[in-house]
């Protein structure tokens, strides 16, 4: 996966907007937005290229920004695809533990980064956005837990 610093293409604005598409981020005023978008990292993911995988250390949040990704357990033949304005990585980077599931580009992928020392910032800055995301967490390993028992993988913290 190719990480640089955004291009000129993608303004804050055009960052801020993307994380405004997000139901986590969606009741944050502008200026909060623009406070975010300039920690952001762009990044590439060619189709079929391995985003992150089961059992890796966490270090980022994922923002999609154009194409898909598809989510899938460790040892499971079901992937669960998400699009332009879901997240995903949350949990692992909360949580601490290793990644729990594989995420790979299902076409040609674009995405913003956010590290876990710019989400620790972020959450210091906006501290309305931490209940919002252990929300998600709480939701995503509920969902992981069921569907592991069930065969399947759901990732619940994306729309």
């Amino acid at each position: 996966m190719n990480t640089k610093p955004s291009t000129a293409a993608h303004t804050l604005i055009e960052k801020s907007l993307l994380l405004k598409n997000t139901w986590l981020m969606e009741s944050l005023e502008l200026s909060q937005l623009l406070s975010i978008a300039d920690k952001l990292t762009f990044s590439k993911a060619g189709a079929g290229e391995v985003v992150f995988d089961s059992g890796e250390q966490a270090y980022s949040i994922f923002f999609i920004s154009n194409g898909s990704v598809h989510l899938s357990a460790q040892n499971q033949n079901e992937s669960h695809i998400i699009g332009r304005g879901d997240f995903f990585g949350e949990e692992s980077l909360l949580s601490g533990l290793p990644r729990a599931y594989k995420a790979v580009a299902g076409e040609p992928t674009e995405m913003f980064t956010l590290s876990k020392t710019n989400l620790l910032a972020v959450l210091h800055e906006h501290p309305a956005l931490a209940v919002d995301l252990l929300e998600s967490f709480a939701s995503s390993m509920q969902f992981r837990q069921r569907n592991f028992k069930a065969g399947s993988f759901s990732h619940g913290g994306t729309t």
